[in-house]
């Protein structure tokens, strides 16, 4: 009778709280993962310049030369950050040969030789 609708009733009630938390957490998680996406993008972007002035450096290129052509070079870096149509389109002006050693510790040492 009476007893158990009430019961029905409470039941239905921890149910939709459930399905709120659930939801409130997929949120949550999504608002961090695109932070932390963003954090990463950002990191990449700083890395990048910071890259360019390496080889300018290293290979006596001028600085303007190499943000026409838009080179990005990272030297040094773990295998992840570095950006694969950055080093396509290093290969495709044929700037550099960019030599490719994957050593132990797995870090990639790349380096540029003017060709």
């Amino acid at each position: 009778g009476e007893p158990f609708e009430k019961l029905q009733q409470i039941v239905i009630q921890q149910q939709a709280v459930i399905t709120q938390q659930r939801f409130a957490l997929f949120i949550a998680i999504a608002v961090a993962v695109i932070s932390w996406l963003s954090i990463m993008i950002s990191k990449c972007r700083t890395s990048t310049s910071m890259a360019v002035a390496e080889l300018t450096s290293k290979c006596g290129y001028r600085l303007n030369e190499l943000r026409k052509l838009d080179v990005i070079y990272l030297a040094e870096r773990r295998l992840d950050d570095i950006d694969a149509a950055a080093l396509a389109q290093v290969l495709r002006y044929n700037i550099f040969l960019v030599q490719l050693d994957l050593s132990s510790n797995n870090k990639l040492t790349a380096k540029a030789i003017a060709s």
